[in-house]
Order: structure tokens, then sequence, then C-alpha cells
């Protein structure tokens, strides 16, 4: 199957490129890249000389439908919503990795990302893409909406738990996220000199992402929630850490919070339950999914039994957008779901 990336020349674009150049089903037919174009793609993915001999193209809707039978984008909510009409209108399997059409209404854009979805039609017809949960949907679409990288971690943590949630309450998200989750454009407060060593709170209490938890939350008819997701960058390069805080309406004991977990993960390939009582590594730690499409789960409970602790973690290139859009596009064609991102992760790093 042809492949076409639109915006191929950031951290997201490089891993779809270097997970799909293994894809025993896929050809890589054009990625595509403005600022790039011409530049051959090992001098943007310098870890890439050797693996594929493509340049990147200047980004020409009608070529890349032209030379594609499926298309992942991975460009700004704006540039997304414009170029998918004629994506779709030209017959194309996609994934989308914008925020563009990840939640289920025009106006729940309003409060994230500053204006009404200008695209109804359109934004219903795509399906969220978190094959854990809606695997049968996606693979009944041609259009999926890749999720928010810690929306990922958090959905995934909570998921289990949602029929025993407080009926009204707060669910809290912490979030701690490395480097690359800001992007590869440089700014003043990436740089190396200013972004080491940190530990910077943004958007407390009211990351975009939040949006998404929300309308999970509401798909299982848990409507009275109201969630608090912060987010802070810290001091490494890959890796999500999110530490969810949850109230269950009676108290739960160790082996009925094991239960849920396992009755939701026991036969996902890409989902791991962590919860040892020696070692380094008790709990997830982001170290430990490097490289991967794995995403890590551990919880703790407070004494009475009705406060629930989770702990989620994952590579946010991987199974935060480029690994978890392969999965989707590996659902949708009826490929083998692992194929390309079936990889273990990488340790030490």
């Amino acid at each position: 199957m042809k492949v076409g990336i639109i915006g191929a020349s950031g951290f997201v674009g490089g891993e779809l490129i270097r997970l799909l150049s293994k894809h025993s089903h896929c050809e890589i037919a054009c990625v595509v890249s403005r600022e790039h174009a011409g530049q051959y793609v090992h001098k943007v993915h310098p870890h890439l000389r050797g693996i594929i001999d493509l340049r990147f193209t200047n980004y020409d809707l009608e070529k890349v439908i032209s030379s594609s039978d499926f298309v992942f984008t991975s460009i700004p909510l704006k540039a997304s919503i414009e170029a998918m009409p004629r994506l779709v209108e030209a017959g194309l399997k996609v994934v989308d990795l914008s925020p563009a059409f990840r939640l289920p209404t025009p106006m729940d854009y309003v409060e994230h990302y500053g204006a009404i979805h200008p695209d109804e039609g359109l934004l219903r017809k795509f399906i969220y893409g978190l094959p854990e949960l809606n695997r049968d949907e996606i693979r009944a679409s041609s259009m999926v909406a890749n999720p928010g990288c810690m929306a990922t971690a958090a959905i995934l943590a909570i998921a289990p738990f949602v029929h025993v949630l407080e009926e009204s309450g707060d669910v809290i998200i912490d979030a701690k996220i490395g480097s690359s989750g800001s992007g590869s454009k440089p700014s003043p407060y990436n740089v190396h000199a200013v972004r080491y060593g940190v530990v910077r709170p943004y958007k407390l209490g009211s990351h975009r992402h939040a949006a998404e938890v929300m309308a999970f939350l509401h798909k299982r008819n848990a409507r009275d929630h109201e969630v608090l997701f912060s987010a802070h960058a810290v001091n490494m390069v890959r890796g999500i850490s999110a530490t969810v805080y949850l109230k269950t309406y009676e108290p739960l004991e160790q082996i009925e919070a094991w239960k849920l977990l396992r009755s939701a993960y026991d036969s996902e390939m890409f989902v791991r339950l962590v919860k040892d009582k020696t070692g380094g590594f008790r709990l997830p730690d982001p170290k430990l999914t490097v490289g991967s499409n794995y995403c890590d789960l551990g919880f703790e409970l407070r004494p009475n039994g009705k406060r629930l602790i989770l702990v989620s973690a994952m590579d946010n290139l991987v199974k935060g957008a480029a690994g978890n859009a392969i999965q989707c596009f590996n659902i949708m064609n009826g490929f083998r779901e692992s194929e390309g991102v079936d990889m273990p992760p990488i340790y030490p790093t």
C-alpha cells in the first residue's frame, strides 16, 4: 500500500517514517514538508540515513492524492481542516494526527481551540482512534482522528474504572511530558540552556487534552465530572507520566482493581500492567517504554479504598502519536495490528 505523510519533518513525522519504513505492507510514496522540500529525509532526520532514500516534496495535495492510497496528516489544526475535504473527496483513507477531528461536536472546540469547528459534517464522520476502546469503529472507518498524547495516557488509565466512579466530582490528571512533546520548532523556551533541568507547570487545570477526556466520559455516560488536567514540562526527551486521581462510589479492594484492569486489558498487546512489591521500577515509568508502542498502567489505593491513584506511562512519540496511528492504519486495512510497531522498548536510555 502506498502511503503519503503530510507534515513529515517534525518529530512525529520522523517517527512515522521510521516505523513505516519497516512495515511489510507499506511503501512510503511521498513525504511532504514545505520548509524542507527538495532535501533528503536524512538531512532532517539524521537517524534515518541509509533507511529511506526519499526527498521531501512541497505541499501539493493533488500530487499526494495521485501517489498515495493512504495518508497520514501531521500538520496544524487549521491546515488539516483545510486539506481534509479534498483528501476525503479523493477516496483516500486518512489518519489525522492533528487535533482537528478529535472532538465530537463543533462547539467542543471553542474553549480549548478558540473557535467553533467549521465543518460539522466531516467532523462527525471521524472516529476517535484509540484501538483499545474503539477497535471495531476504527476497522469500519476510512477517517480516524489520532488522540492527543496525554489524552491517550489518561483515558487508558481511567477507562476500566468509569462505572465505579462517584456520580459527580473531579477527575484530576497531572501529566509530565518530555521536550519532544513541544515539537521540533525552536523557541526561546526550549533551547537546551533554558529547558534543561526544568519542572515547568503549564495549563494548570485546563490543558486542551481535557476535552478529549470529557468526550470519553460523556460517551460512557459519566457526565457529571469535571476534568482538571494539568501538564508539566520535565527534563526528559521522550515520555509521558500521567497520574490520575479518582473517587469511587464504594470502597475498592486491591483484588477488585486488578480484576477491572485485567478484564479491560488482558487481551491488549500494547498495554502492560505494572505494580510490583520490590525492585526499582514498582510502578510505570516512561523510561521503560522509550521507542515502543506500550502504555504501562499501575495503581495504588488509599486505605479507605475510595480514592484510586492511577499511573500511566508511555513514549509520547510512539503510543502517544505515530505508533498508535500505525496501529489504527493496520486495523483499517486488515493488517496484523502490531505490524511495524511490535518492537520492544530501548533500555537503558
